[in-house]
């Protein structure tokens, strides 16, 4: 099953937004012996219908080319892809700019990550449309959230890390944490939690699912040890270092 033609050109849009200095996009072309995407590096396809339904771009280390991730602006030509459950495009350089609100477009994804990506400003609340996902990674950016409201719709979430993310601001995280009954691990290390209102602690559900929890670094307030007890005896992992 070769790919469909509007995904493949937008395949292309999207490459050209990209500086690619050690061709790890050289397979991407439009003459004859690479035109079908389902081929492509970093790309697959459906096997009965030929819709792209992976996007996995994330910088490996290349001791021939070292250091030289892909960089560049995210084309929206990408939205042709409404059929893609799996986008990694950790470990680039995005050019501080800010994570595209059409990501939350892709209402199909199961995997999300864009880690170590130099993504920078408030992380969307389209993100919130995901409502598939199971895995969420924008970890190690200079990202911020105000309100964790979209988070609360990622019901099916059962990996999320948000470390070095600001959540200084996030007064409702716990709340919402507290809600994702499918969520395992939790990653929050340096992430500047703000104090827990001890007495909304009564109301938190202690029957939380987290099984691996990293709060190391977060400059944790007195009131958030006390929710820690009470989840405690579920956990496997628990990383309190630097507190």
């Amino acid at each position: 099953m070769k790919c469909i033609e509007k995904e493949r050109q937008a395949l292309l849009m999207f490459k050209q937004g990209l500086v690619d200095d050690c061709g790890y996009l050289s397979s991407w072309g439009s003459d004859e012996g690479r035109k079908d995407c389902c081929k492509w590096s970093g790309v697959q396809c459906s096997n009965r219908t030929g819709h792209v339904i992976m996007l996995n771009l994330k910088y490996k280390v290349d001791p021939v080319c070292p250091n030289r991730p892909l960089r560049g602006n995210i084309n929206s030509s990408l939205l042709e892809l409404q059929h893609l459950n799996y986008l990694d495009l950790s470990v680039n350089d995005f050019l501080g700019n800010p994570i595209p609100e059409f990501i939350g477009f892709f209402t199909k994804l199961r995997f999300l990550d864009l880690s170590l990506a130099n993504f920078s400003g408030r992380i969307p609340y389209q993100l919130g449309n995901l409502t598939n996902l199971q895995s969420l990674n924008l970890g190690y950016n200079s990202l911020y959230v105000s309100k964790f409201g979209w988070l609360s719709h990622l019901n099916k979430l059962t990996q999320l890390d948000l470390d070095f993310v600001d959540l200084s601001e996030a007064s409702d995280w716990l709340q919402v944490i507290t809600s994702l009954a499918s969520l395992r691990d939790l990653y929050l290390a340096s992430s500047t939690l703000p104090s827990i209102n001890r007495p909304s602690l009564s109301s938190m559900n202690s029957s939380t699912s987290l099984a691996l929890l990293d709060l190391s670094s977060c400059g944790l307030s007195n009131s958030a040890y006390h929710w820690l007890f009470k989840i405690s005896s579920n956990l496997l992992a628990l990383d309190l270092n630097s507190n």
